[in-house]
C-alpha cells in the first residue's frame, strides 16, 4: 500500500507541474463609434469662415492699393497738365507787361512748360498751342510795326485797326479759347466715381 501511495504521489506531483492547456479563445471583436458631430454656433461658423474672410480682406487691400496708385497717377497727371495751361496765359501776361518783347529766359520757359504737351493731350490742344504761338508772334510784329508808325508820326488808323485785331485775337486765344480746350481735361469732376457724379448731380 504504502508503494502505492508512493506512486500515486509522485504522479500527482507530475501532474501539478504540467502546464494547463489554454482555451482557444474567441477573438475579441472592437466597434468604434465615431462622437456625434457637435451642434455649432455662431462662433464655429465664423471659424470655419477664417480662410474666406482674410481672402476677401486680402483682395480689398489690394483693391484699394490699386485705386490709391491710380488716384496718384491722376494727380501728377493733372499737376502736369495744369503746368501747360498755365504756361498760356503766364506767356500772355509777359507780352503784356514788356510791350510784346518777351525776355529770351520767359520765351525759352514758355517752350520748355508746353514742349511735352504732346504727351499729355490730344490733338486738339497741340493744335491750339501752335495757333497761340503764331498768335503770339503776329501780336509782337504788329505792336511793333504800331510804335515804330507812332515815332514816325505817320497815319496810323490801317495799321491800328489791324493791331486792336490781333490784340484781339490774343486775349481770345489766352482767355475763353485756352479755357475750352484745356477745360476737358483738367475737368476733375469727370473722373468722379459714378455714386459721386450722382450725389453732385442730385
Amino acid at each position: 500500500m504504502r508503494q502505492f501511495l508512493l506512486v500515486f504521489t509522485f504522479f500527482s506531483f507530475a501532474g501539478w507541474s504540467q502546464p494547463a492547456q489554454q482555451q482557444v479563445q474567441q477573438p475579441i471583436v472592437v466597434q468604434v463609434q465615431m462622437p456625434p458631430t457637435p451642434h455649432r454656433d455662431f462662433l464655429g461658423y465664423l471659424q470655419s469662415l477664417g480662410p474666406l474672410i482674410a481672402a476677401l480682406v486680402a483682395v480689398g487691400v489690394g483693391l484699394m492699393q490699386r485705386n490709391l496708385q491710380k488716384q496718384n497717377l491722376k494727380q501728377n497727371l493733372y499737376t502736369l497738365r495744369h503746368g501747360v495751361y498755365r504756361s498760356v496765359a503766364h506767356y500772355w501776361r509777359i507780352l503784356i507787361q514788356s510791350s510784346a518783347v518777351p525776355p529770351i529766359p520767359d520765351k525759352q520757359q514758355f517752350f520748355d512748360s508746353i514742349s511735352h504737351a504732346t504727351f499729355l493731350f490730344g490733338p486738339e490742344v497741340v493744335t491750339f498751342l501752335e495757333d497761340y504761338y503764331a498768335v503770339t508772334e503776329k501780336y509782337c510784329l504788329a505792336f511793333q510795326r504800331f510804335c515804330s508808325e507812332q515815332r514816325l508820326q505817320l497815319p496810323t488808323d490801317a495799321l491800328a485797326a489791324d493791331f486792336a485785331d490781333v490784340e484781339k485775337q490774343l486775349n481770345y486765344f489766352a482767355g475763353p479759347r485756352a479755357v475750352e480746350v484745356f477745360g476737358p481735361y483738367l475737368n476733375l469732376g469727370r473722373d468722379l466715381p459714378w455714386y459721386a457724379r450722382l450725389e453732385r448731380d442730385l
